[in-house]
């Protein structure tokens, strides 16, 4: 299927669909509807041309349509840049999936919420869900954590943080109220051997001393240099150390991590924003909040926009 014909039939699904209104406005709503579906399938051409035949499958017509008729009426660009986001994750999906399912009811939810409710959305992404790999070292990988965090954390200023918005949020099924998590245990979680500050020497067995750098902050302590511990395994065999000390080893590349203030200070050294967001974050409704898969995929297109380098949305949602 040519362009120019996935194109024709992506605003005939608009023409055949919009309701006619009165005077100037149908006018309006048809550029505006015009133009979300050219950046649209723009934005698919340069990133995955492969799925543009998917114009022309009814399921993803209908999402298609929830995105140009938003926009249509309100005109709103903030919210047509994640449309436009969520529709190029969508064209992806040609299975019918956990994914797929949550992308459509992203696309159905995104009207519903502010720009600062999507900000805060993809701050809890953040915090939660980081991901870190790609760095040339372990030292540049910790420099690399702040770095990357403050930068996105600017761009998300404008998170809401007040109960009313985040009980909207619960509402409109992007996010669930649990156990509250301090900033702290969710790196724990995710990031554990970059927030270590390392052990003595006198803690680690001459054998499992090929696993071990010196700390980059700490010189008199070690630790073992990768960011995801799940990477753990192909370390010890790239340094010749036997699986069966995989989980001790583990124990101390995972332990002695930075408090919670400790972490505040590095990750936020020299940005009012990032602390002002961190605090936000650790406050009692937001670190009890998590999010669904529609407010993963909604979280995770704005982040997206912001790091080019964000892996795909398929690395969280896996079906």
């Amino acid at each position: 299927m040519s362009y120019p014909d996935v194109r024709e039939i992506a605003l005939d699904v608009f023409r055949q669909n919009f309701v006619t209104l009165a005077g100037d406005a149908f006018k309006v709503a048809q550029q505006r509807a015009e133009r979300i579906t050219e950046e649209f399938l723009e934005a698919l051409r340069r990133a995955h041309p492969q799925h543009l035949s998917i114009a022309a499958d009814p399921a993803f017509q209908r999402s298609l349509f929830k995105a140009q008729e938003e926009y249509a009426c309100s005109g709103d660009e903030e919210i047509a840049k994640v449309l436009v986001g969520l529709l190029v994750d969508r064209a992806k999906e040609s299975a019918r999936s956990l994914r797929q399912l949550a992308l459509a009811e992203a696309l159905v939810t995104v009207p519903k919420i502010t720009s600062r409710h999507i900000s805060t959305l993809s701050l809890i992404f953040l915090l939660r869900h980081l991901k870190v790999s790609g760095f040339t070292s372990f030292e540049a990988a910790i420099f690399e954590l702040r770095e990357k965090i403050q930068s996105v954390l600017e761009a998300l200023e404008d998170s809401a943080s007040d109960e009313e918005d985040l009980r909207y949020l619960q509402y409109a099924g992007c996010i669930q109220m649990g156990r509250s998590t301090m900033l702290s245990v969710a790196f724990w979680d995710e990031v554990p051997c970059l927030i270590s500050q390392g052990v003595t020497r006198d803690c680690i067995l001459d054998e499992w001393m090929p696993a071990f750098v010196p700390h980059p902050h700490h010189p008199d302590r070690f630790a073992v240099p990768i960011t995801d511990i799940a990477d753990l395994p192909s370390h010890l065999n790239r340094v010749g150390i036997d699986g069966a000390h995989q989980e001790a080893i583990a124990s101390l590349a995972t332990s002695n991590t930075l408090s919670e203030n400790d972490l505040f200070d590095f990750l936020s050294e020299g940005s009012k924003t990032s602390r002002r967001l961190f605090n936000l974050f650790d406050g009692e409704l937001m670190s009890a909040a998590s999010l669904t898969a529609v407010g993963l995929a909604i979280g995770h297109v704005k982040l997206a926009m912001i790091d080019a380098s964000l892996p795909g949305l398929e690395e969280w949602l896996r079906s």
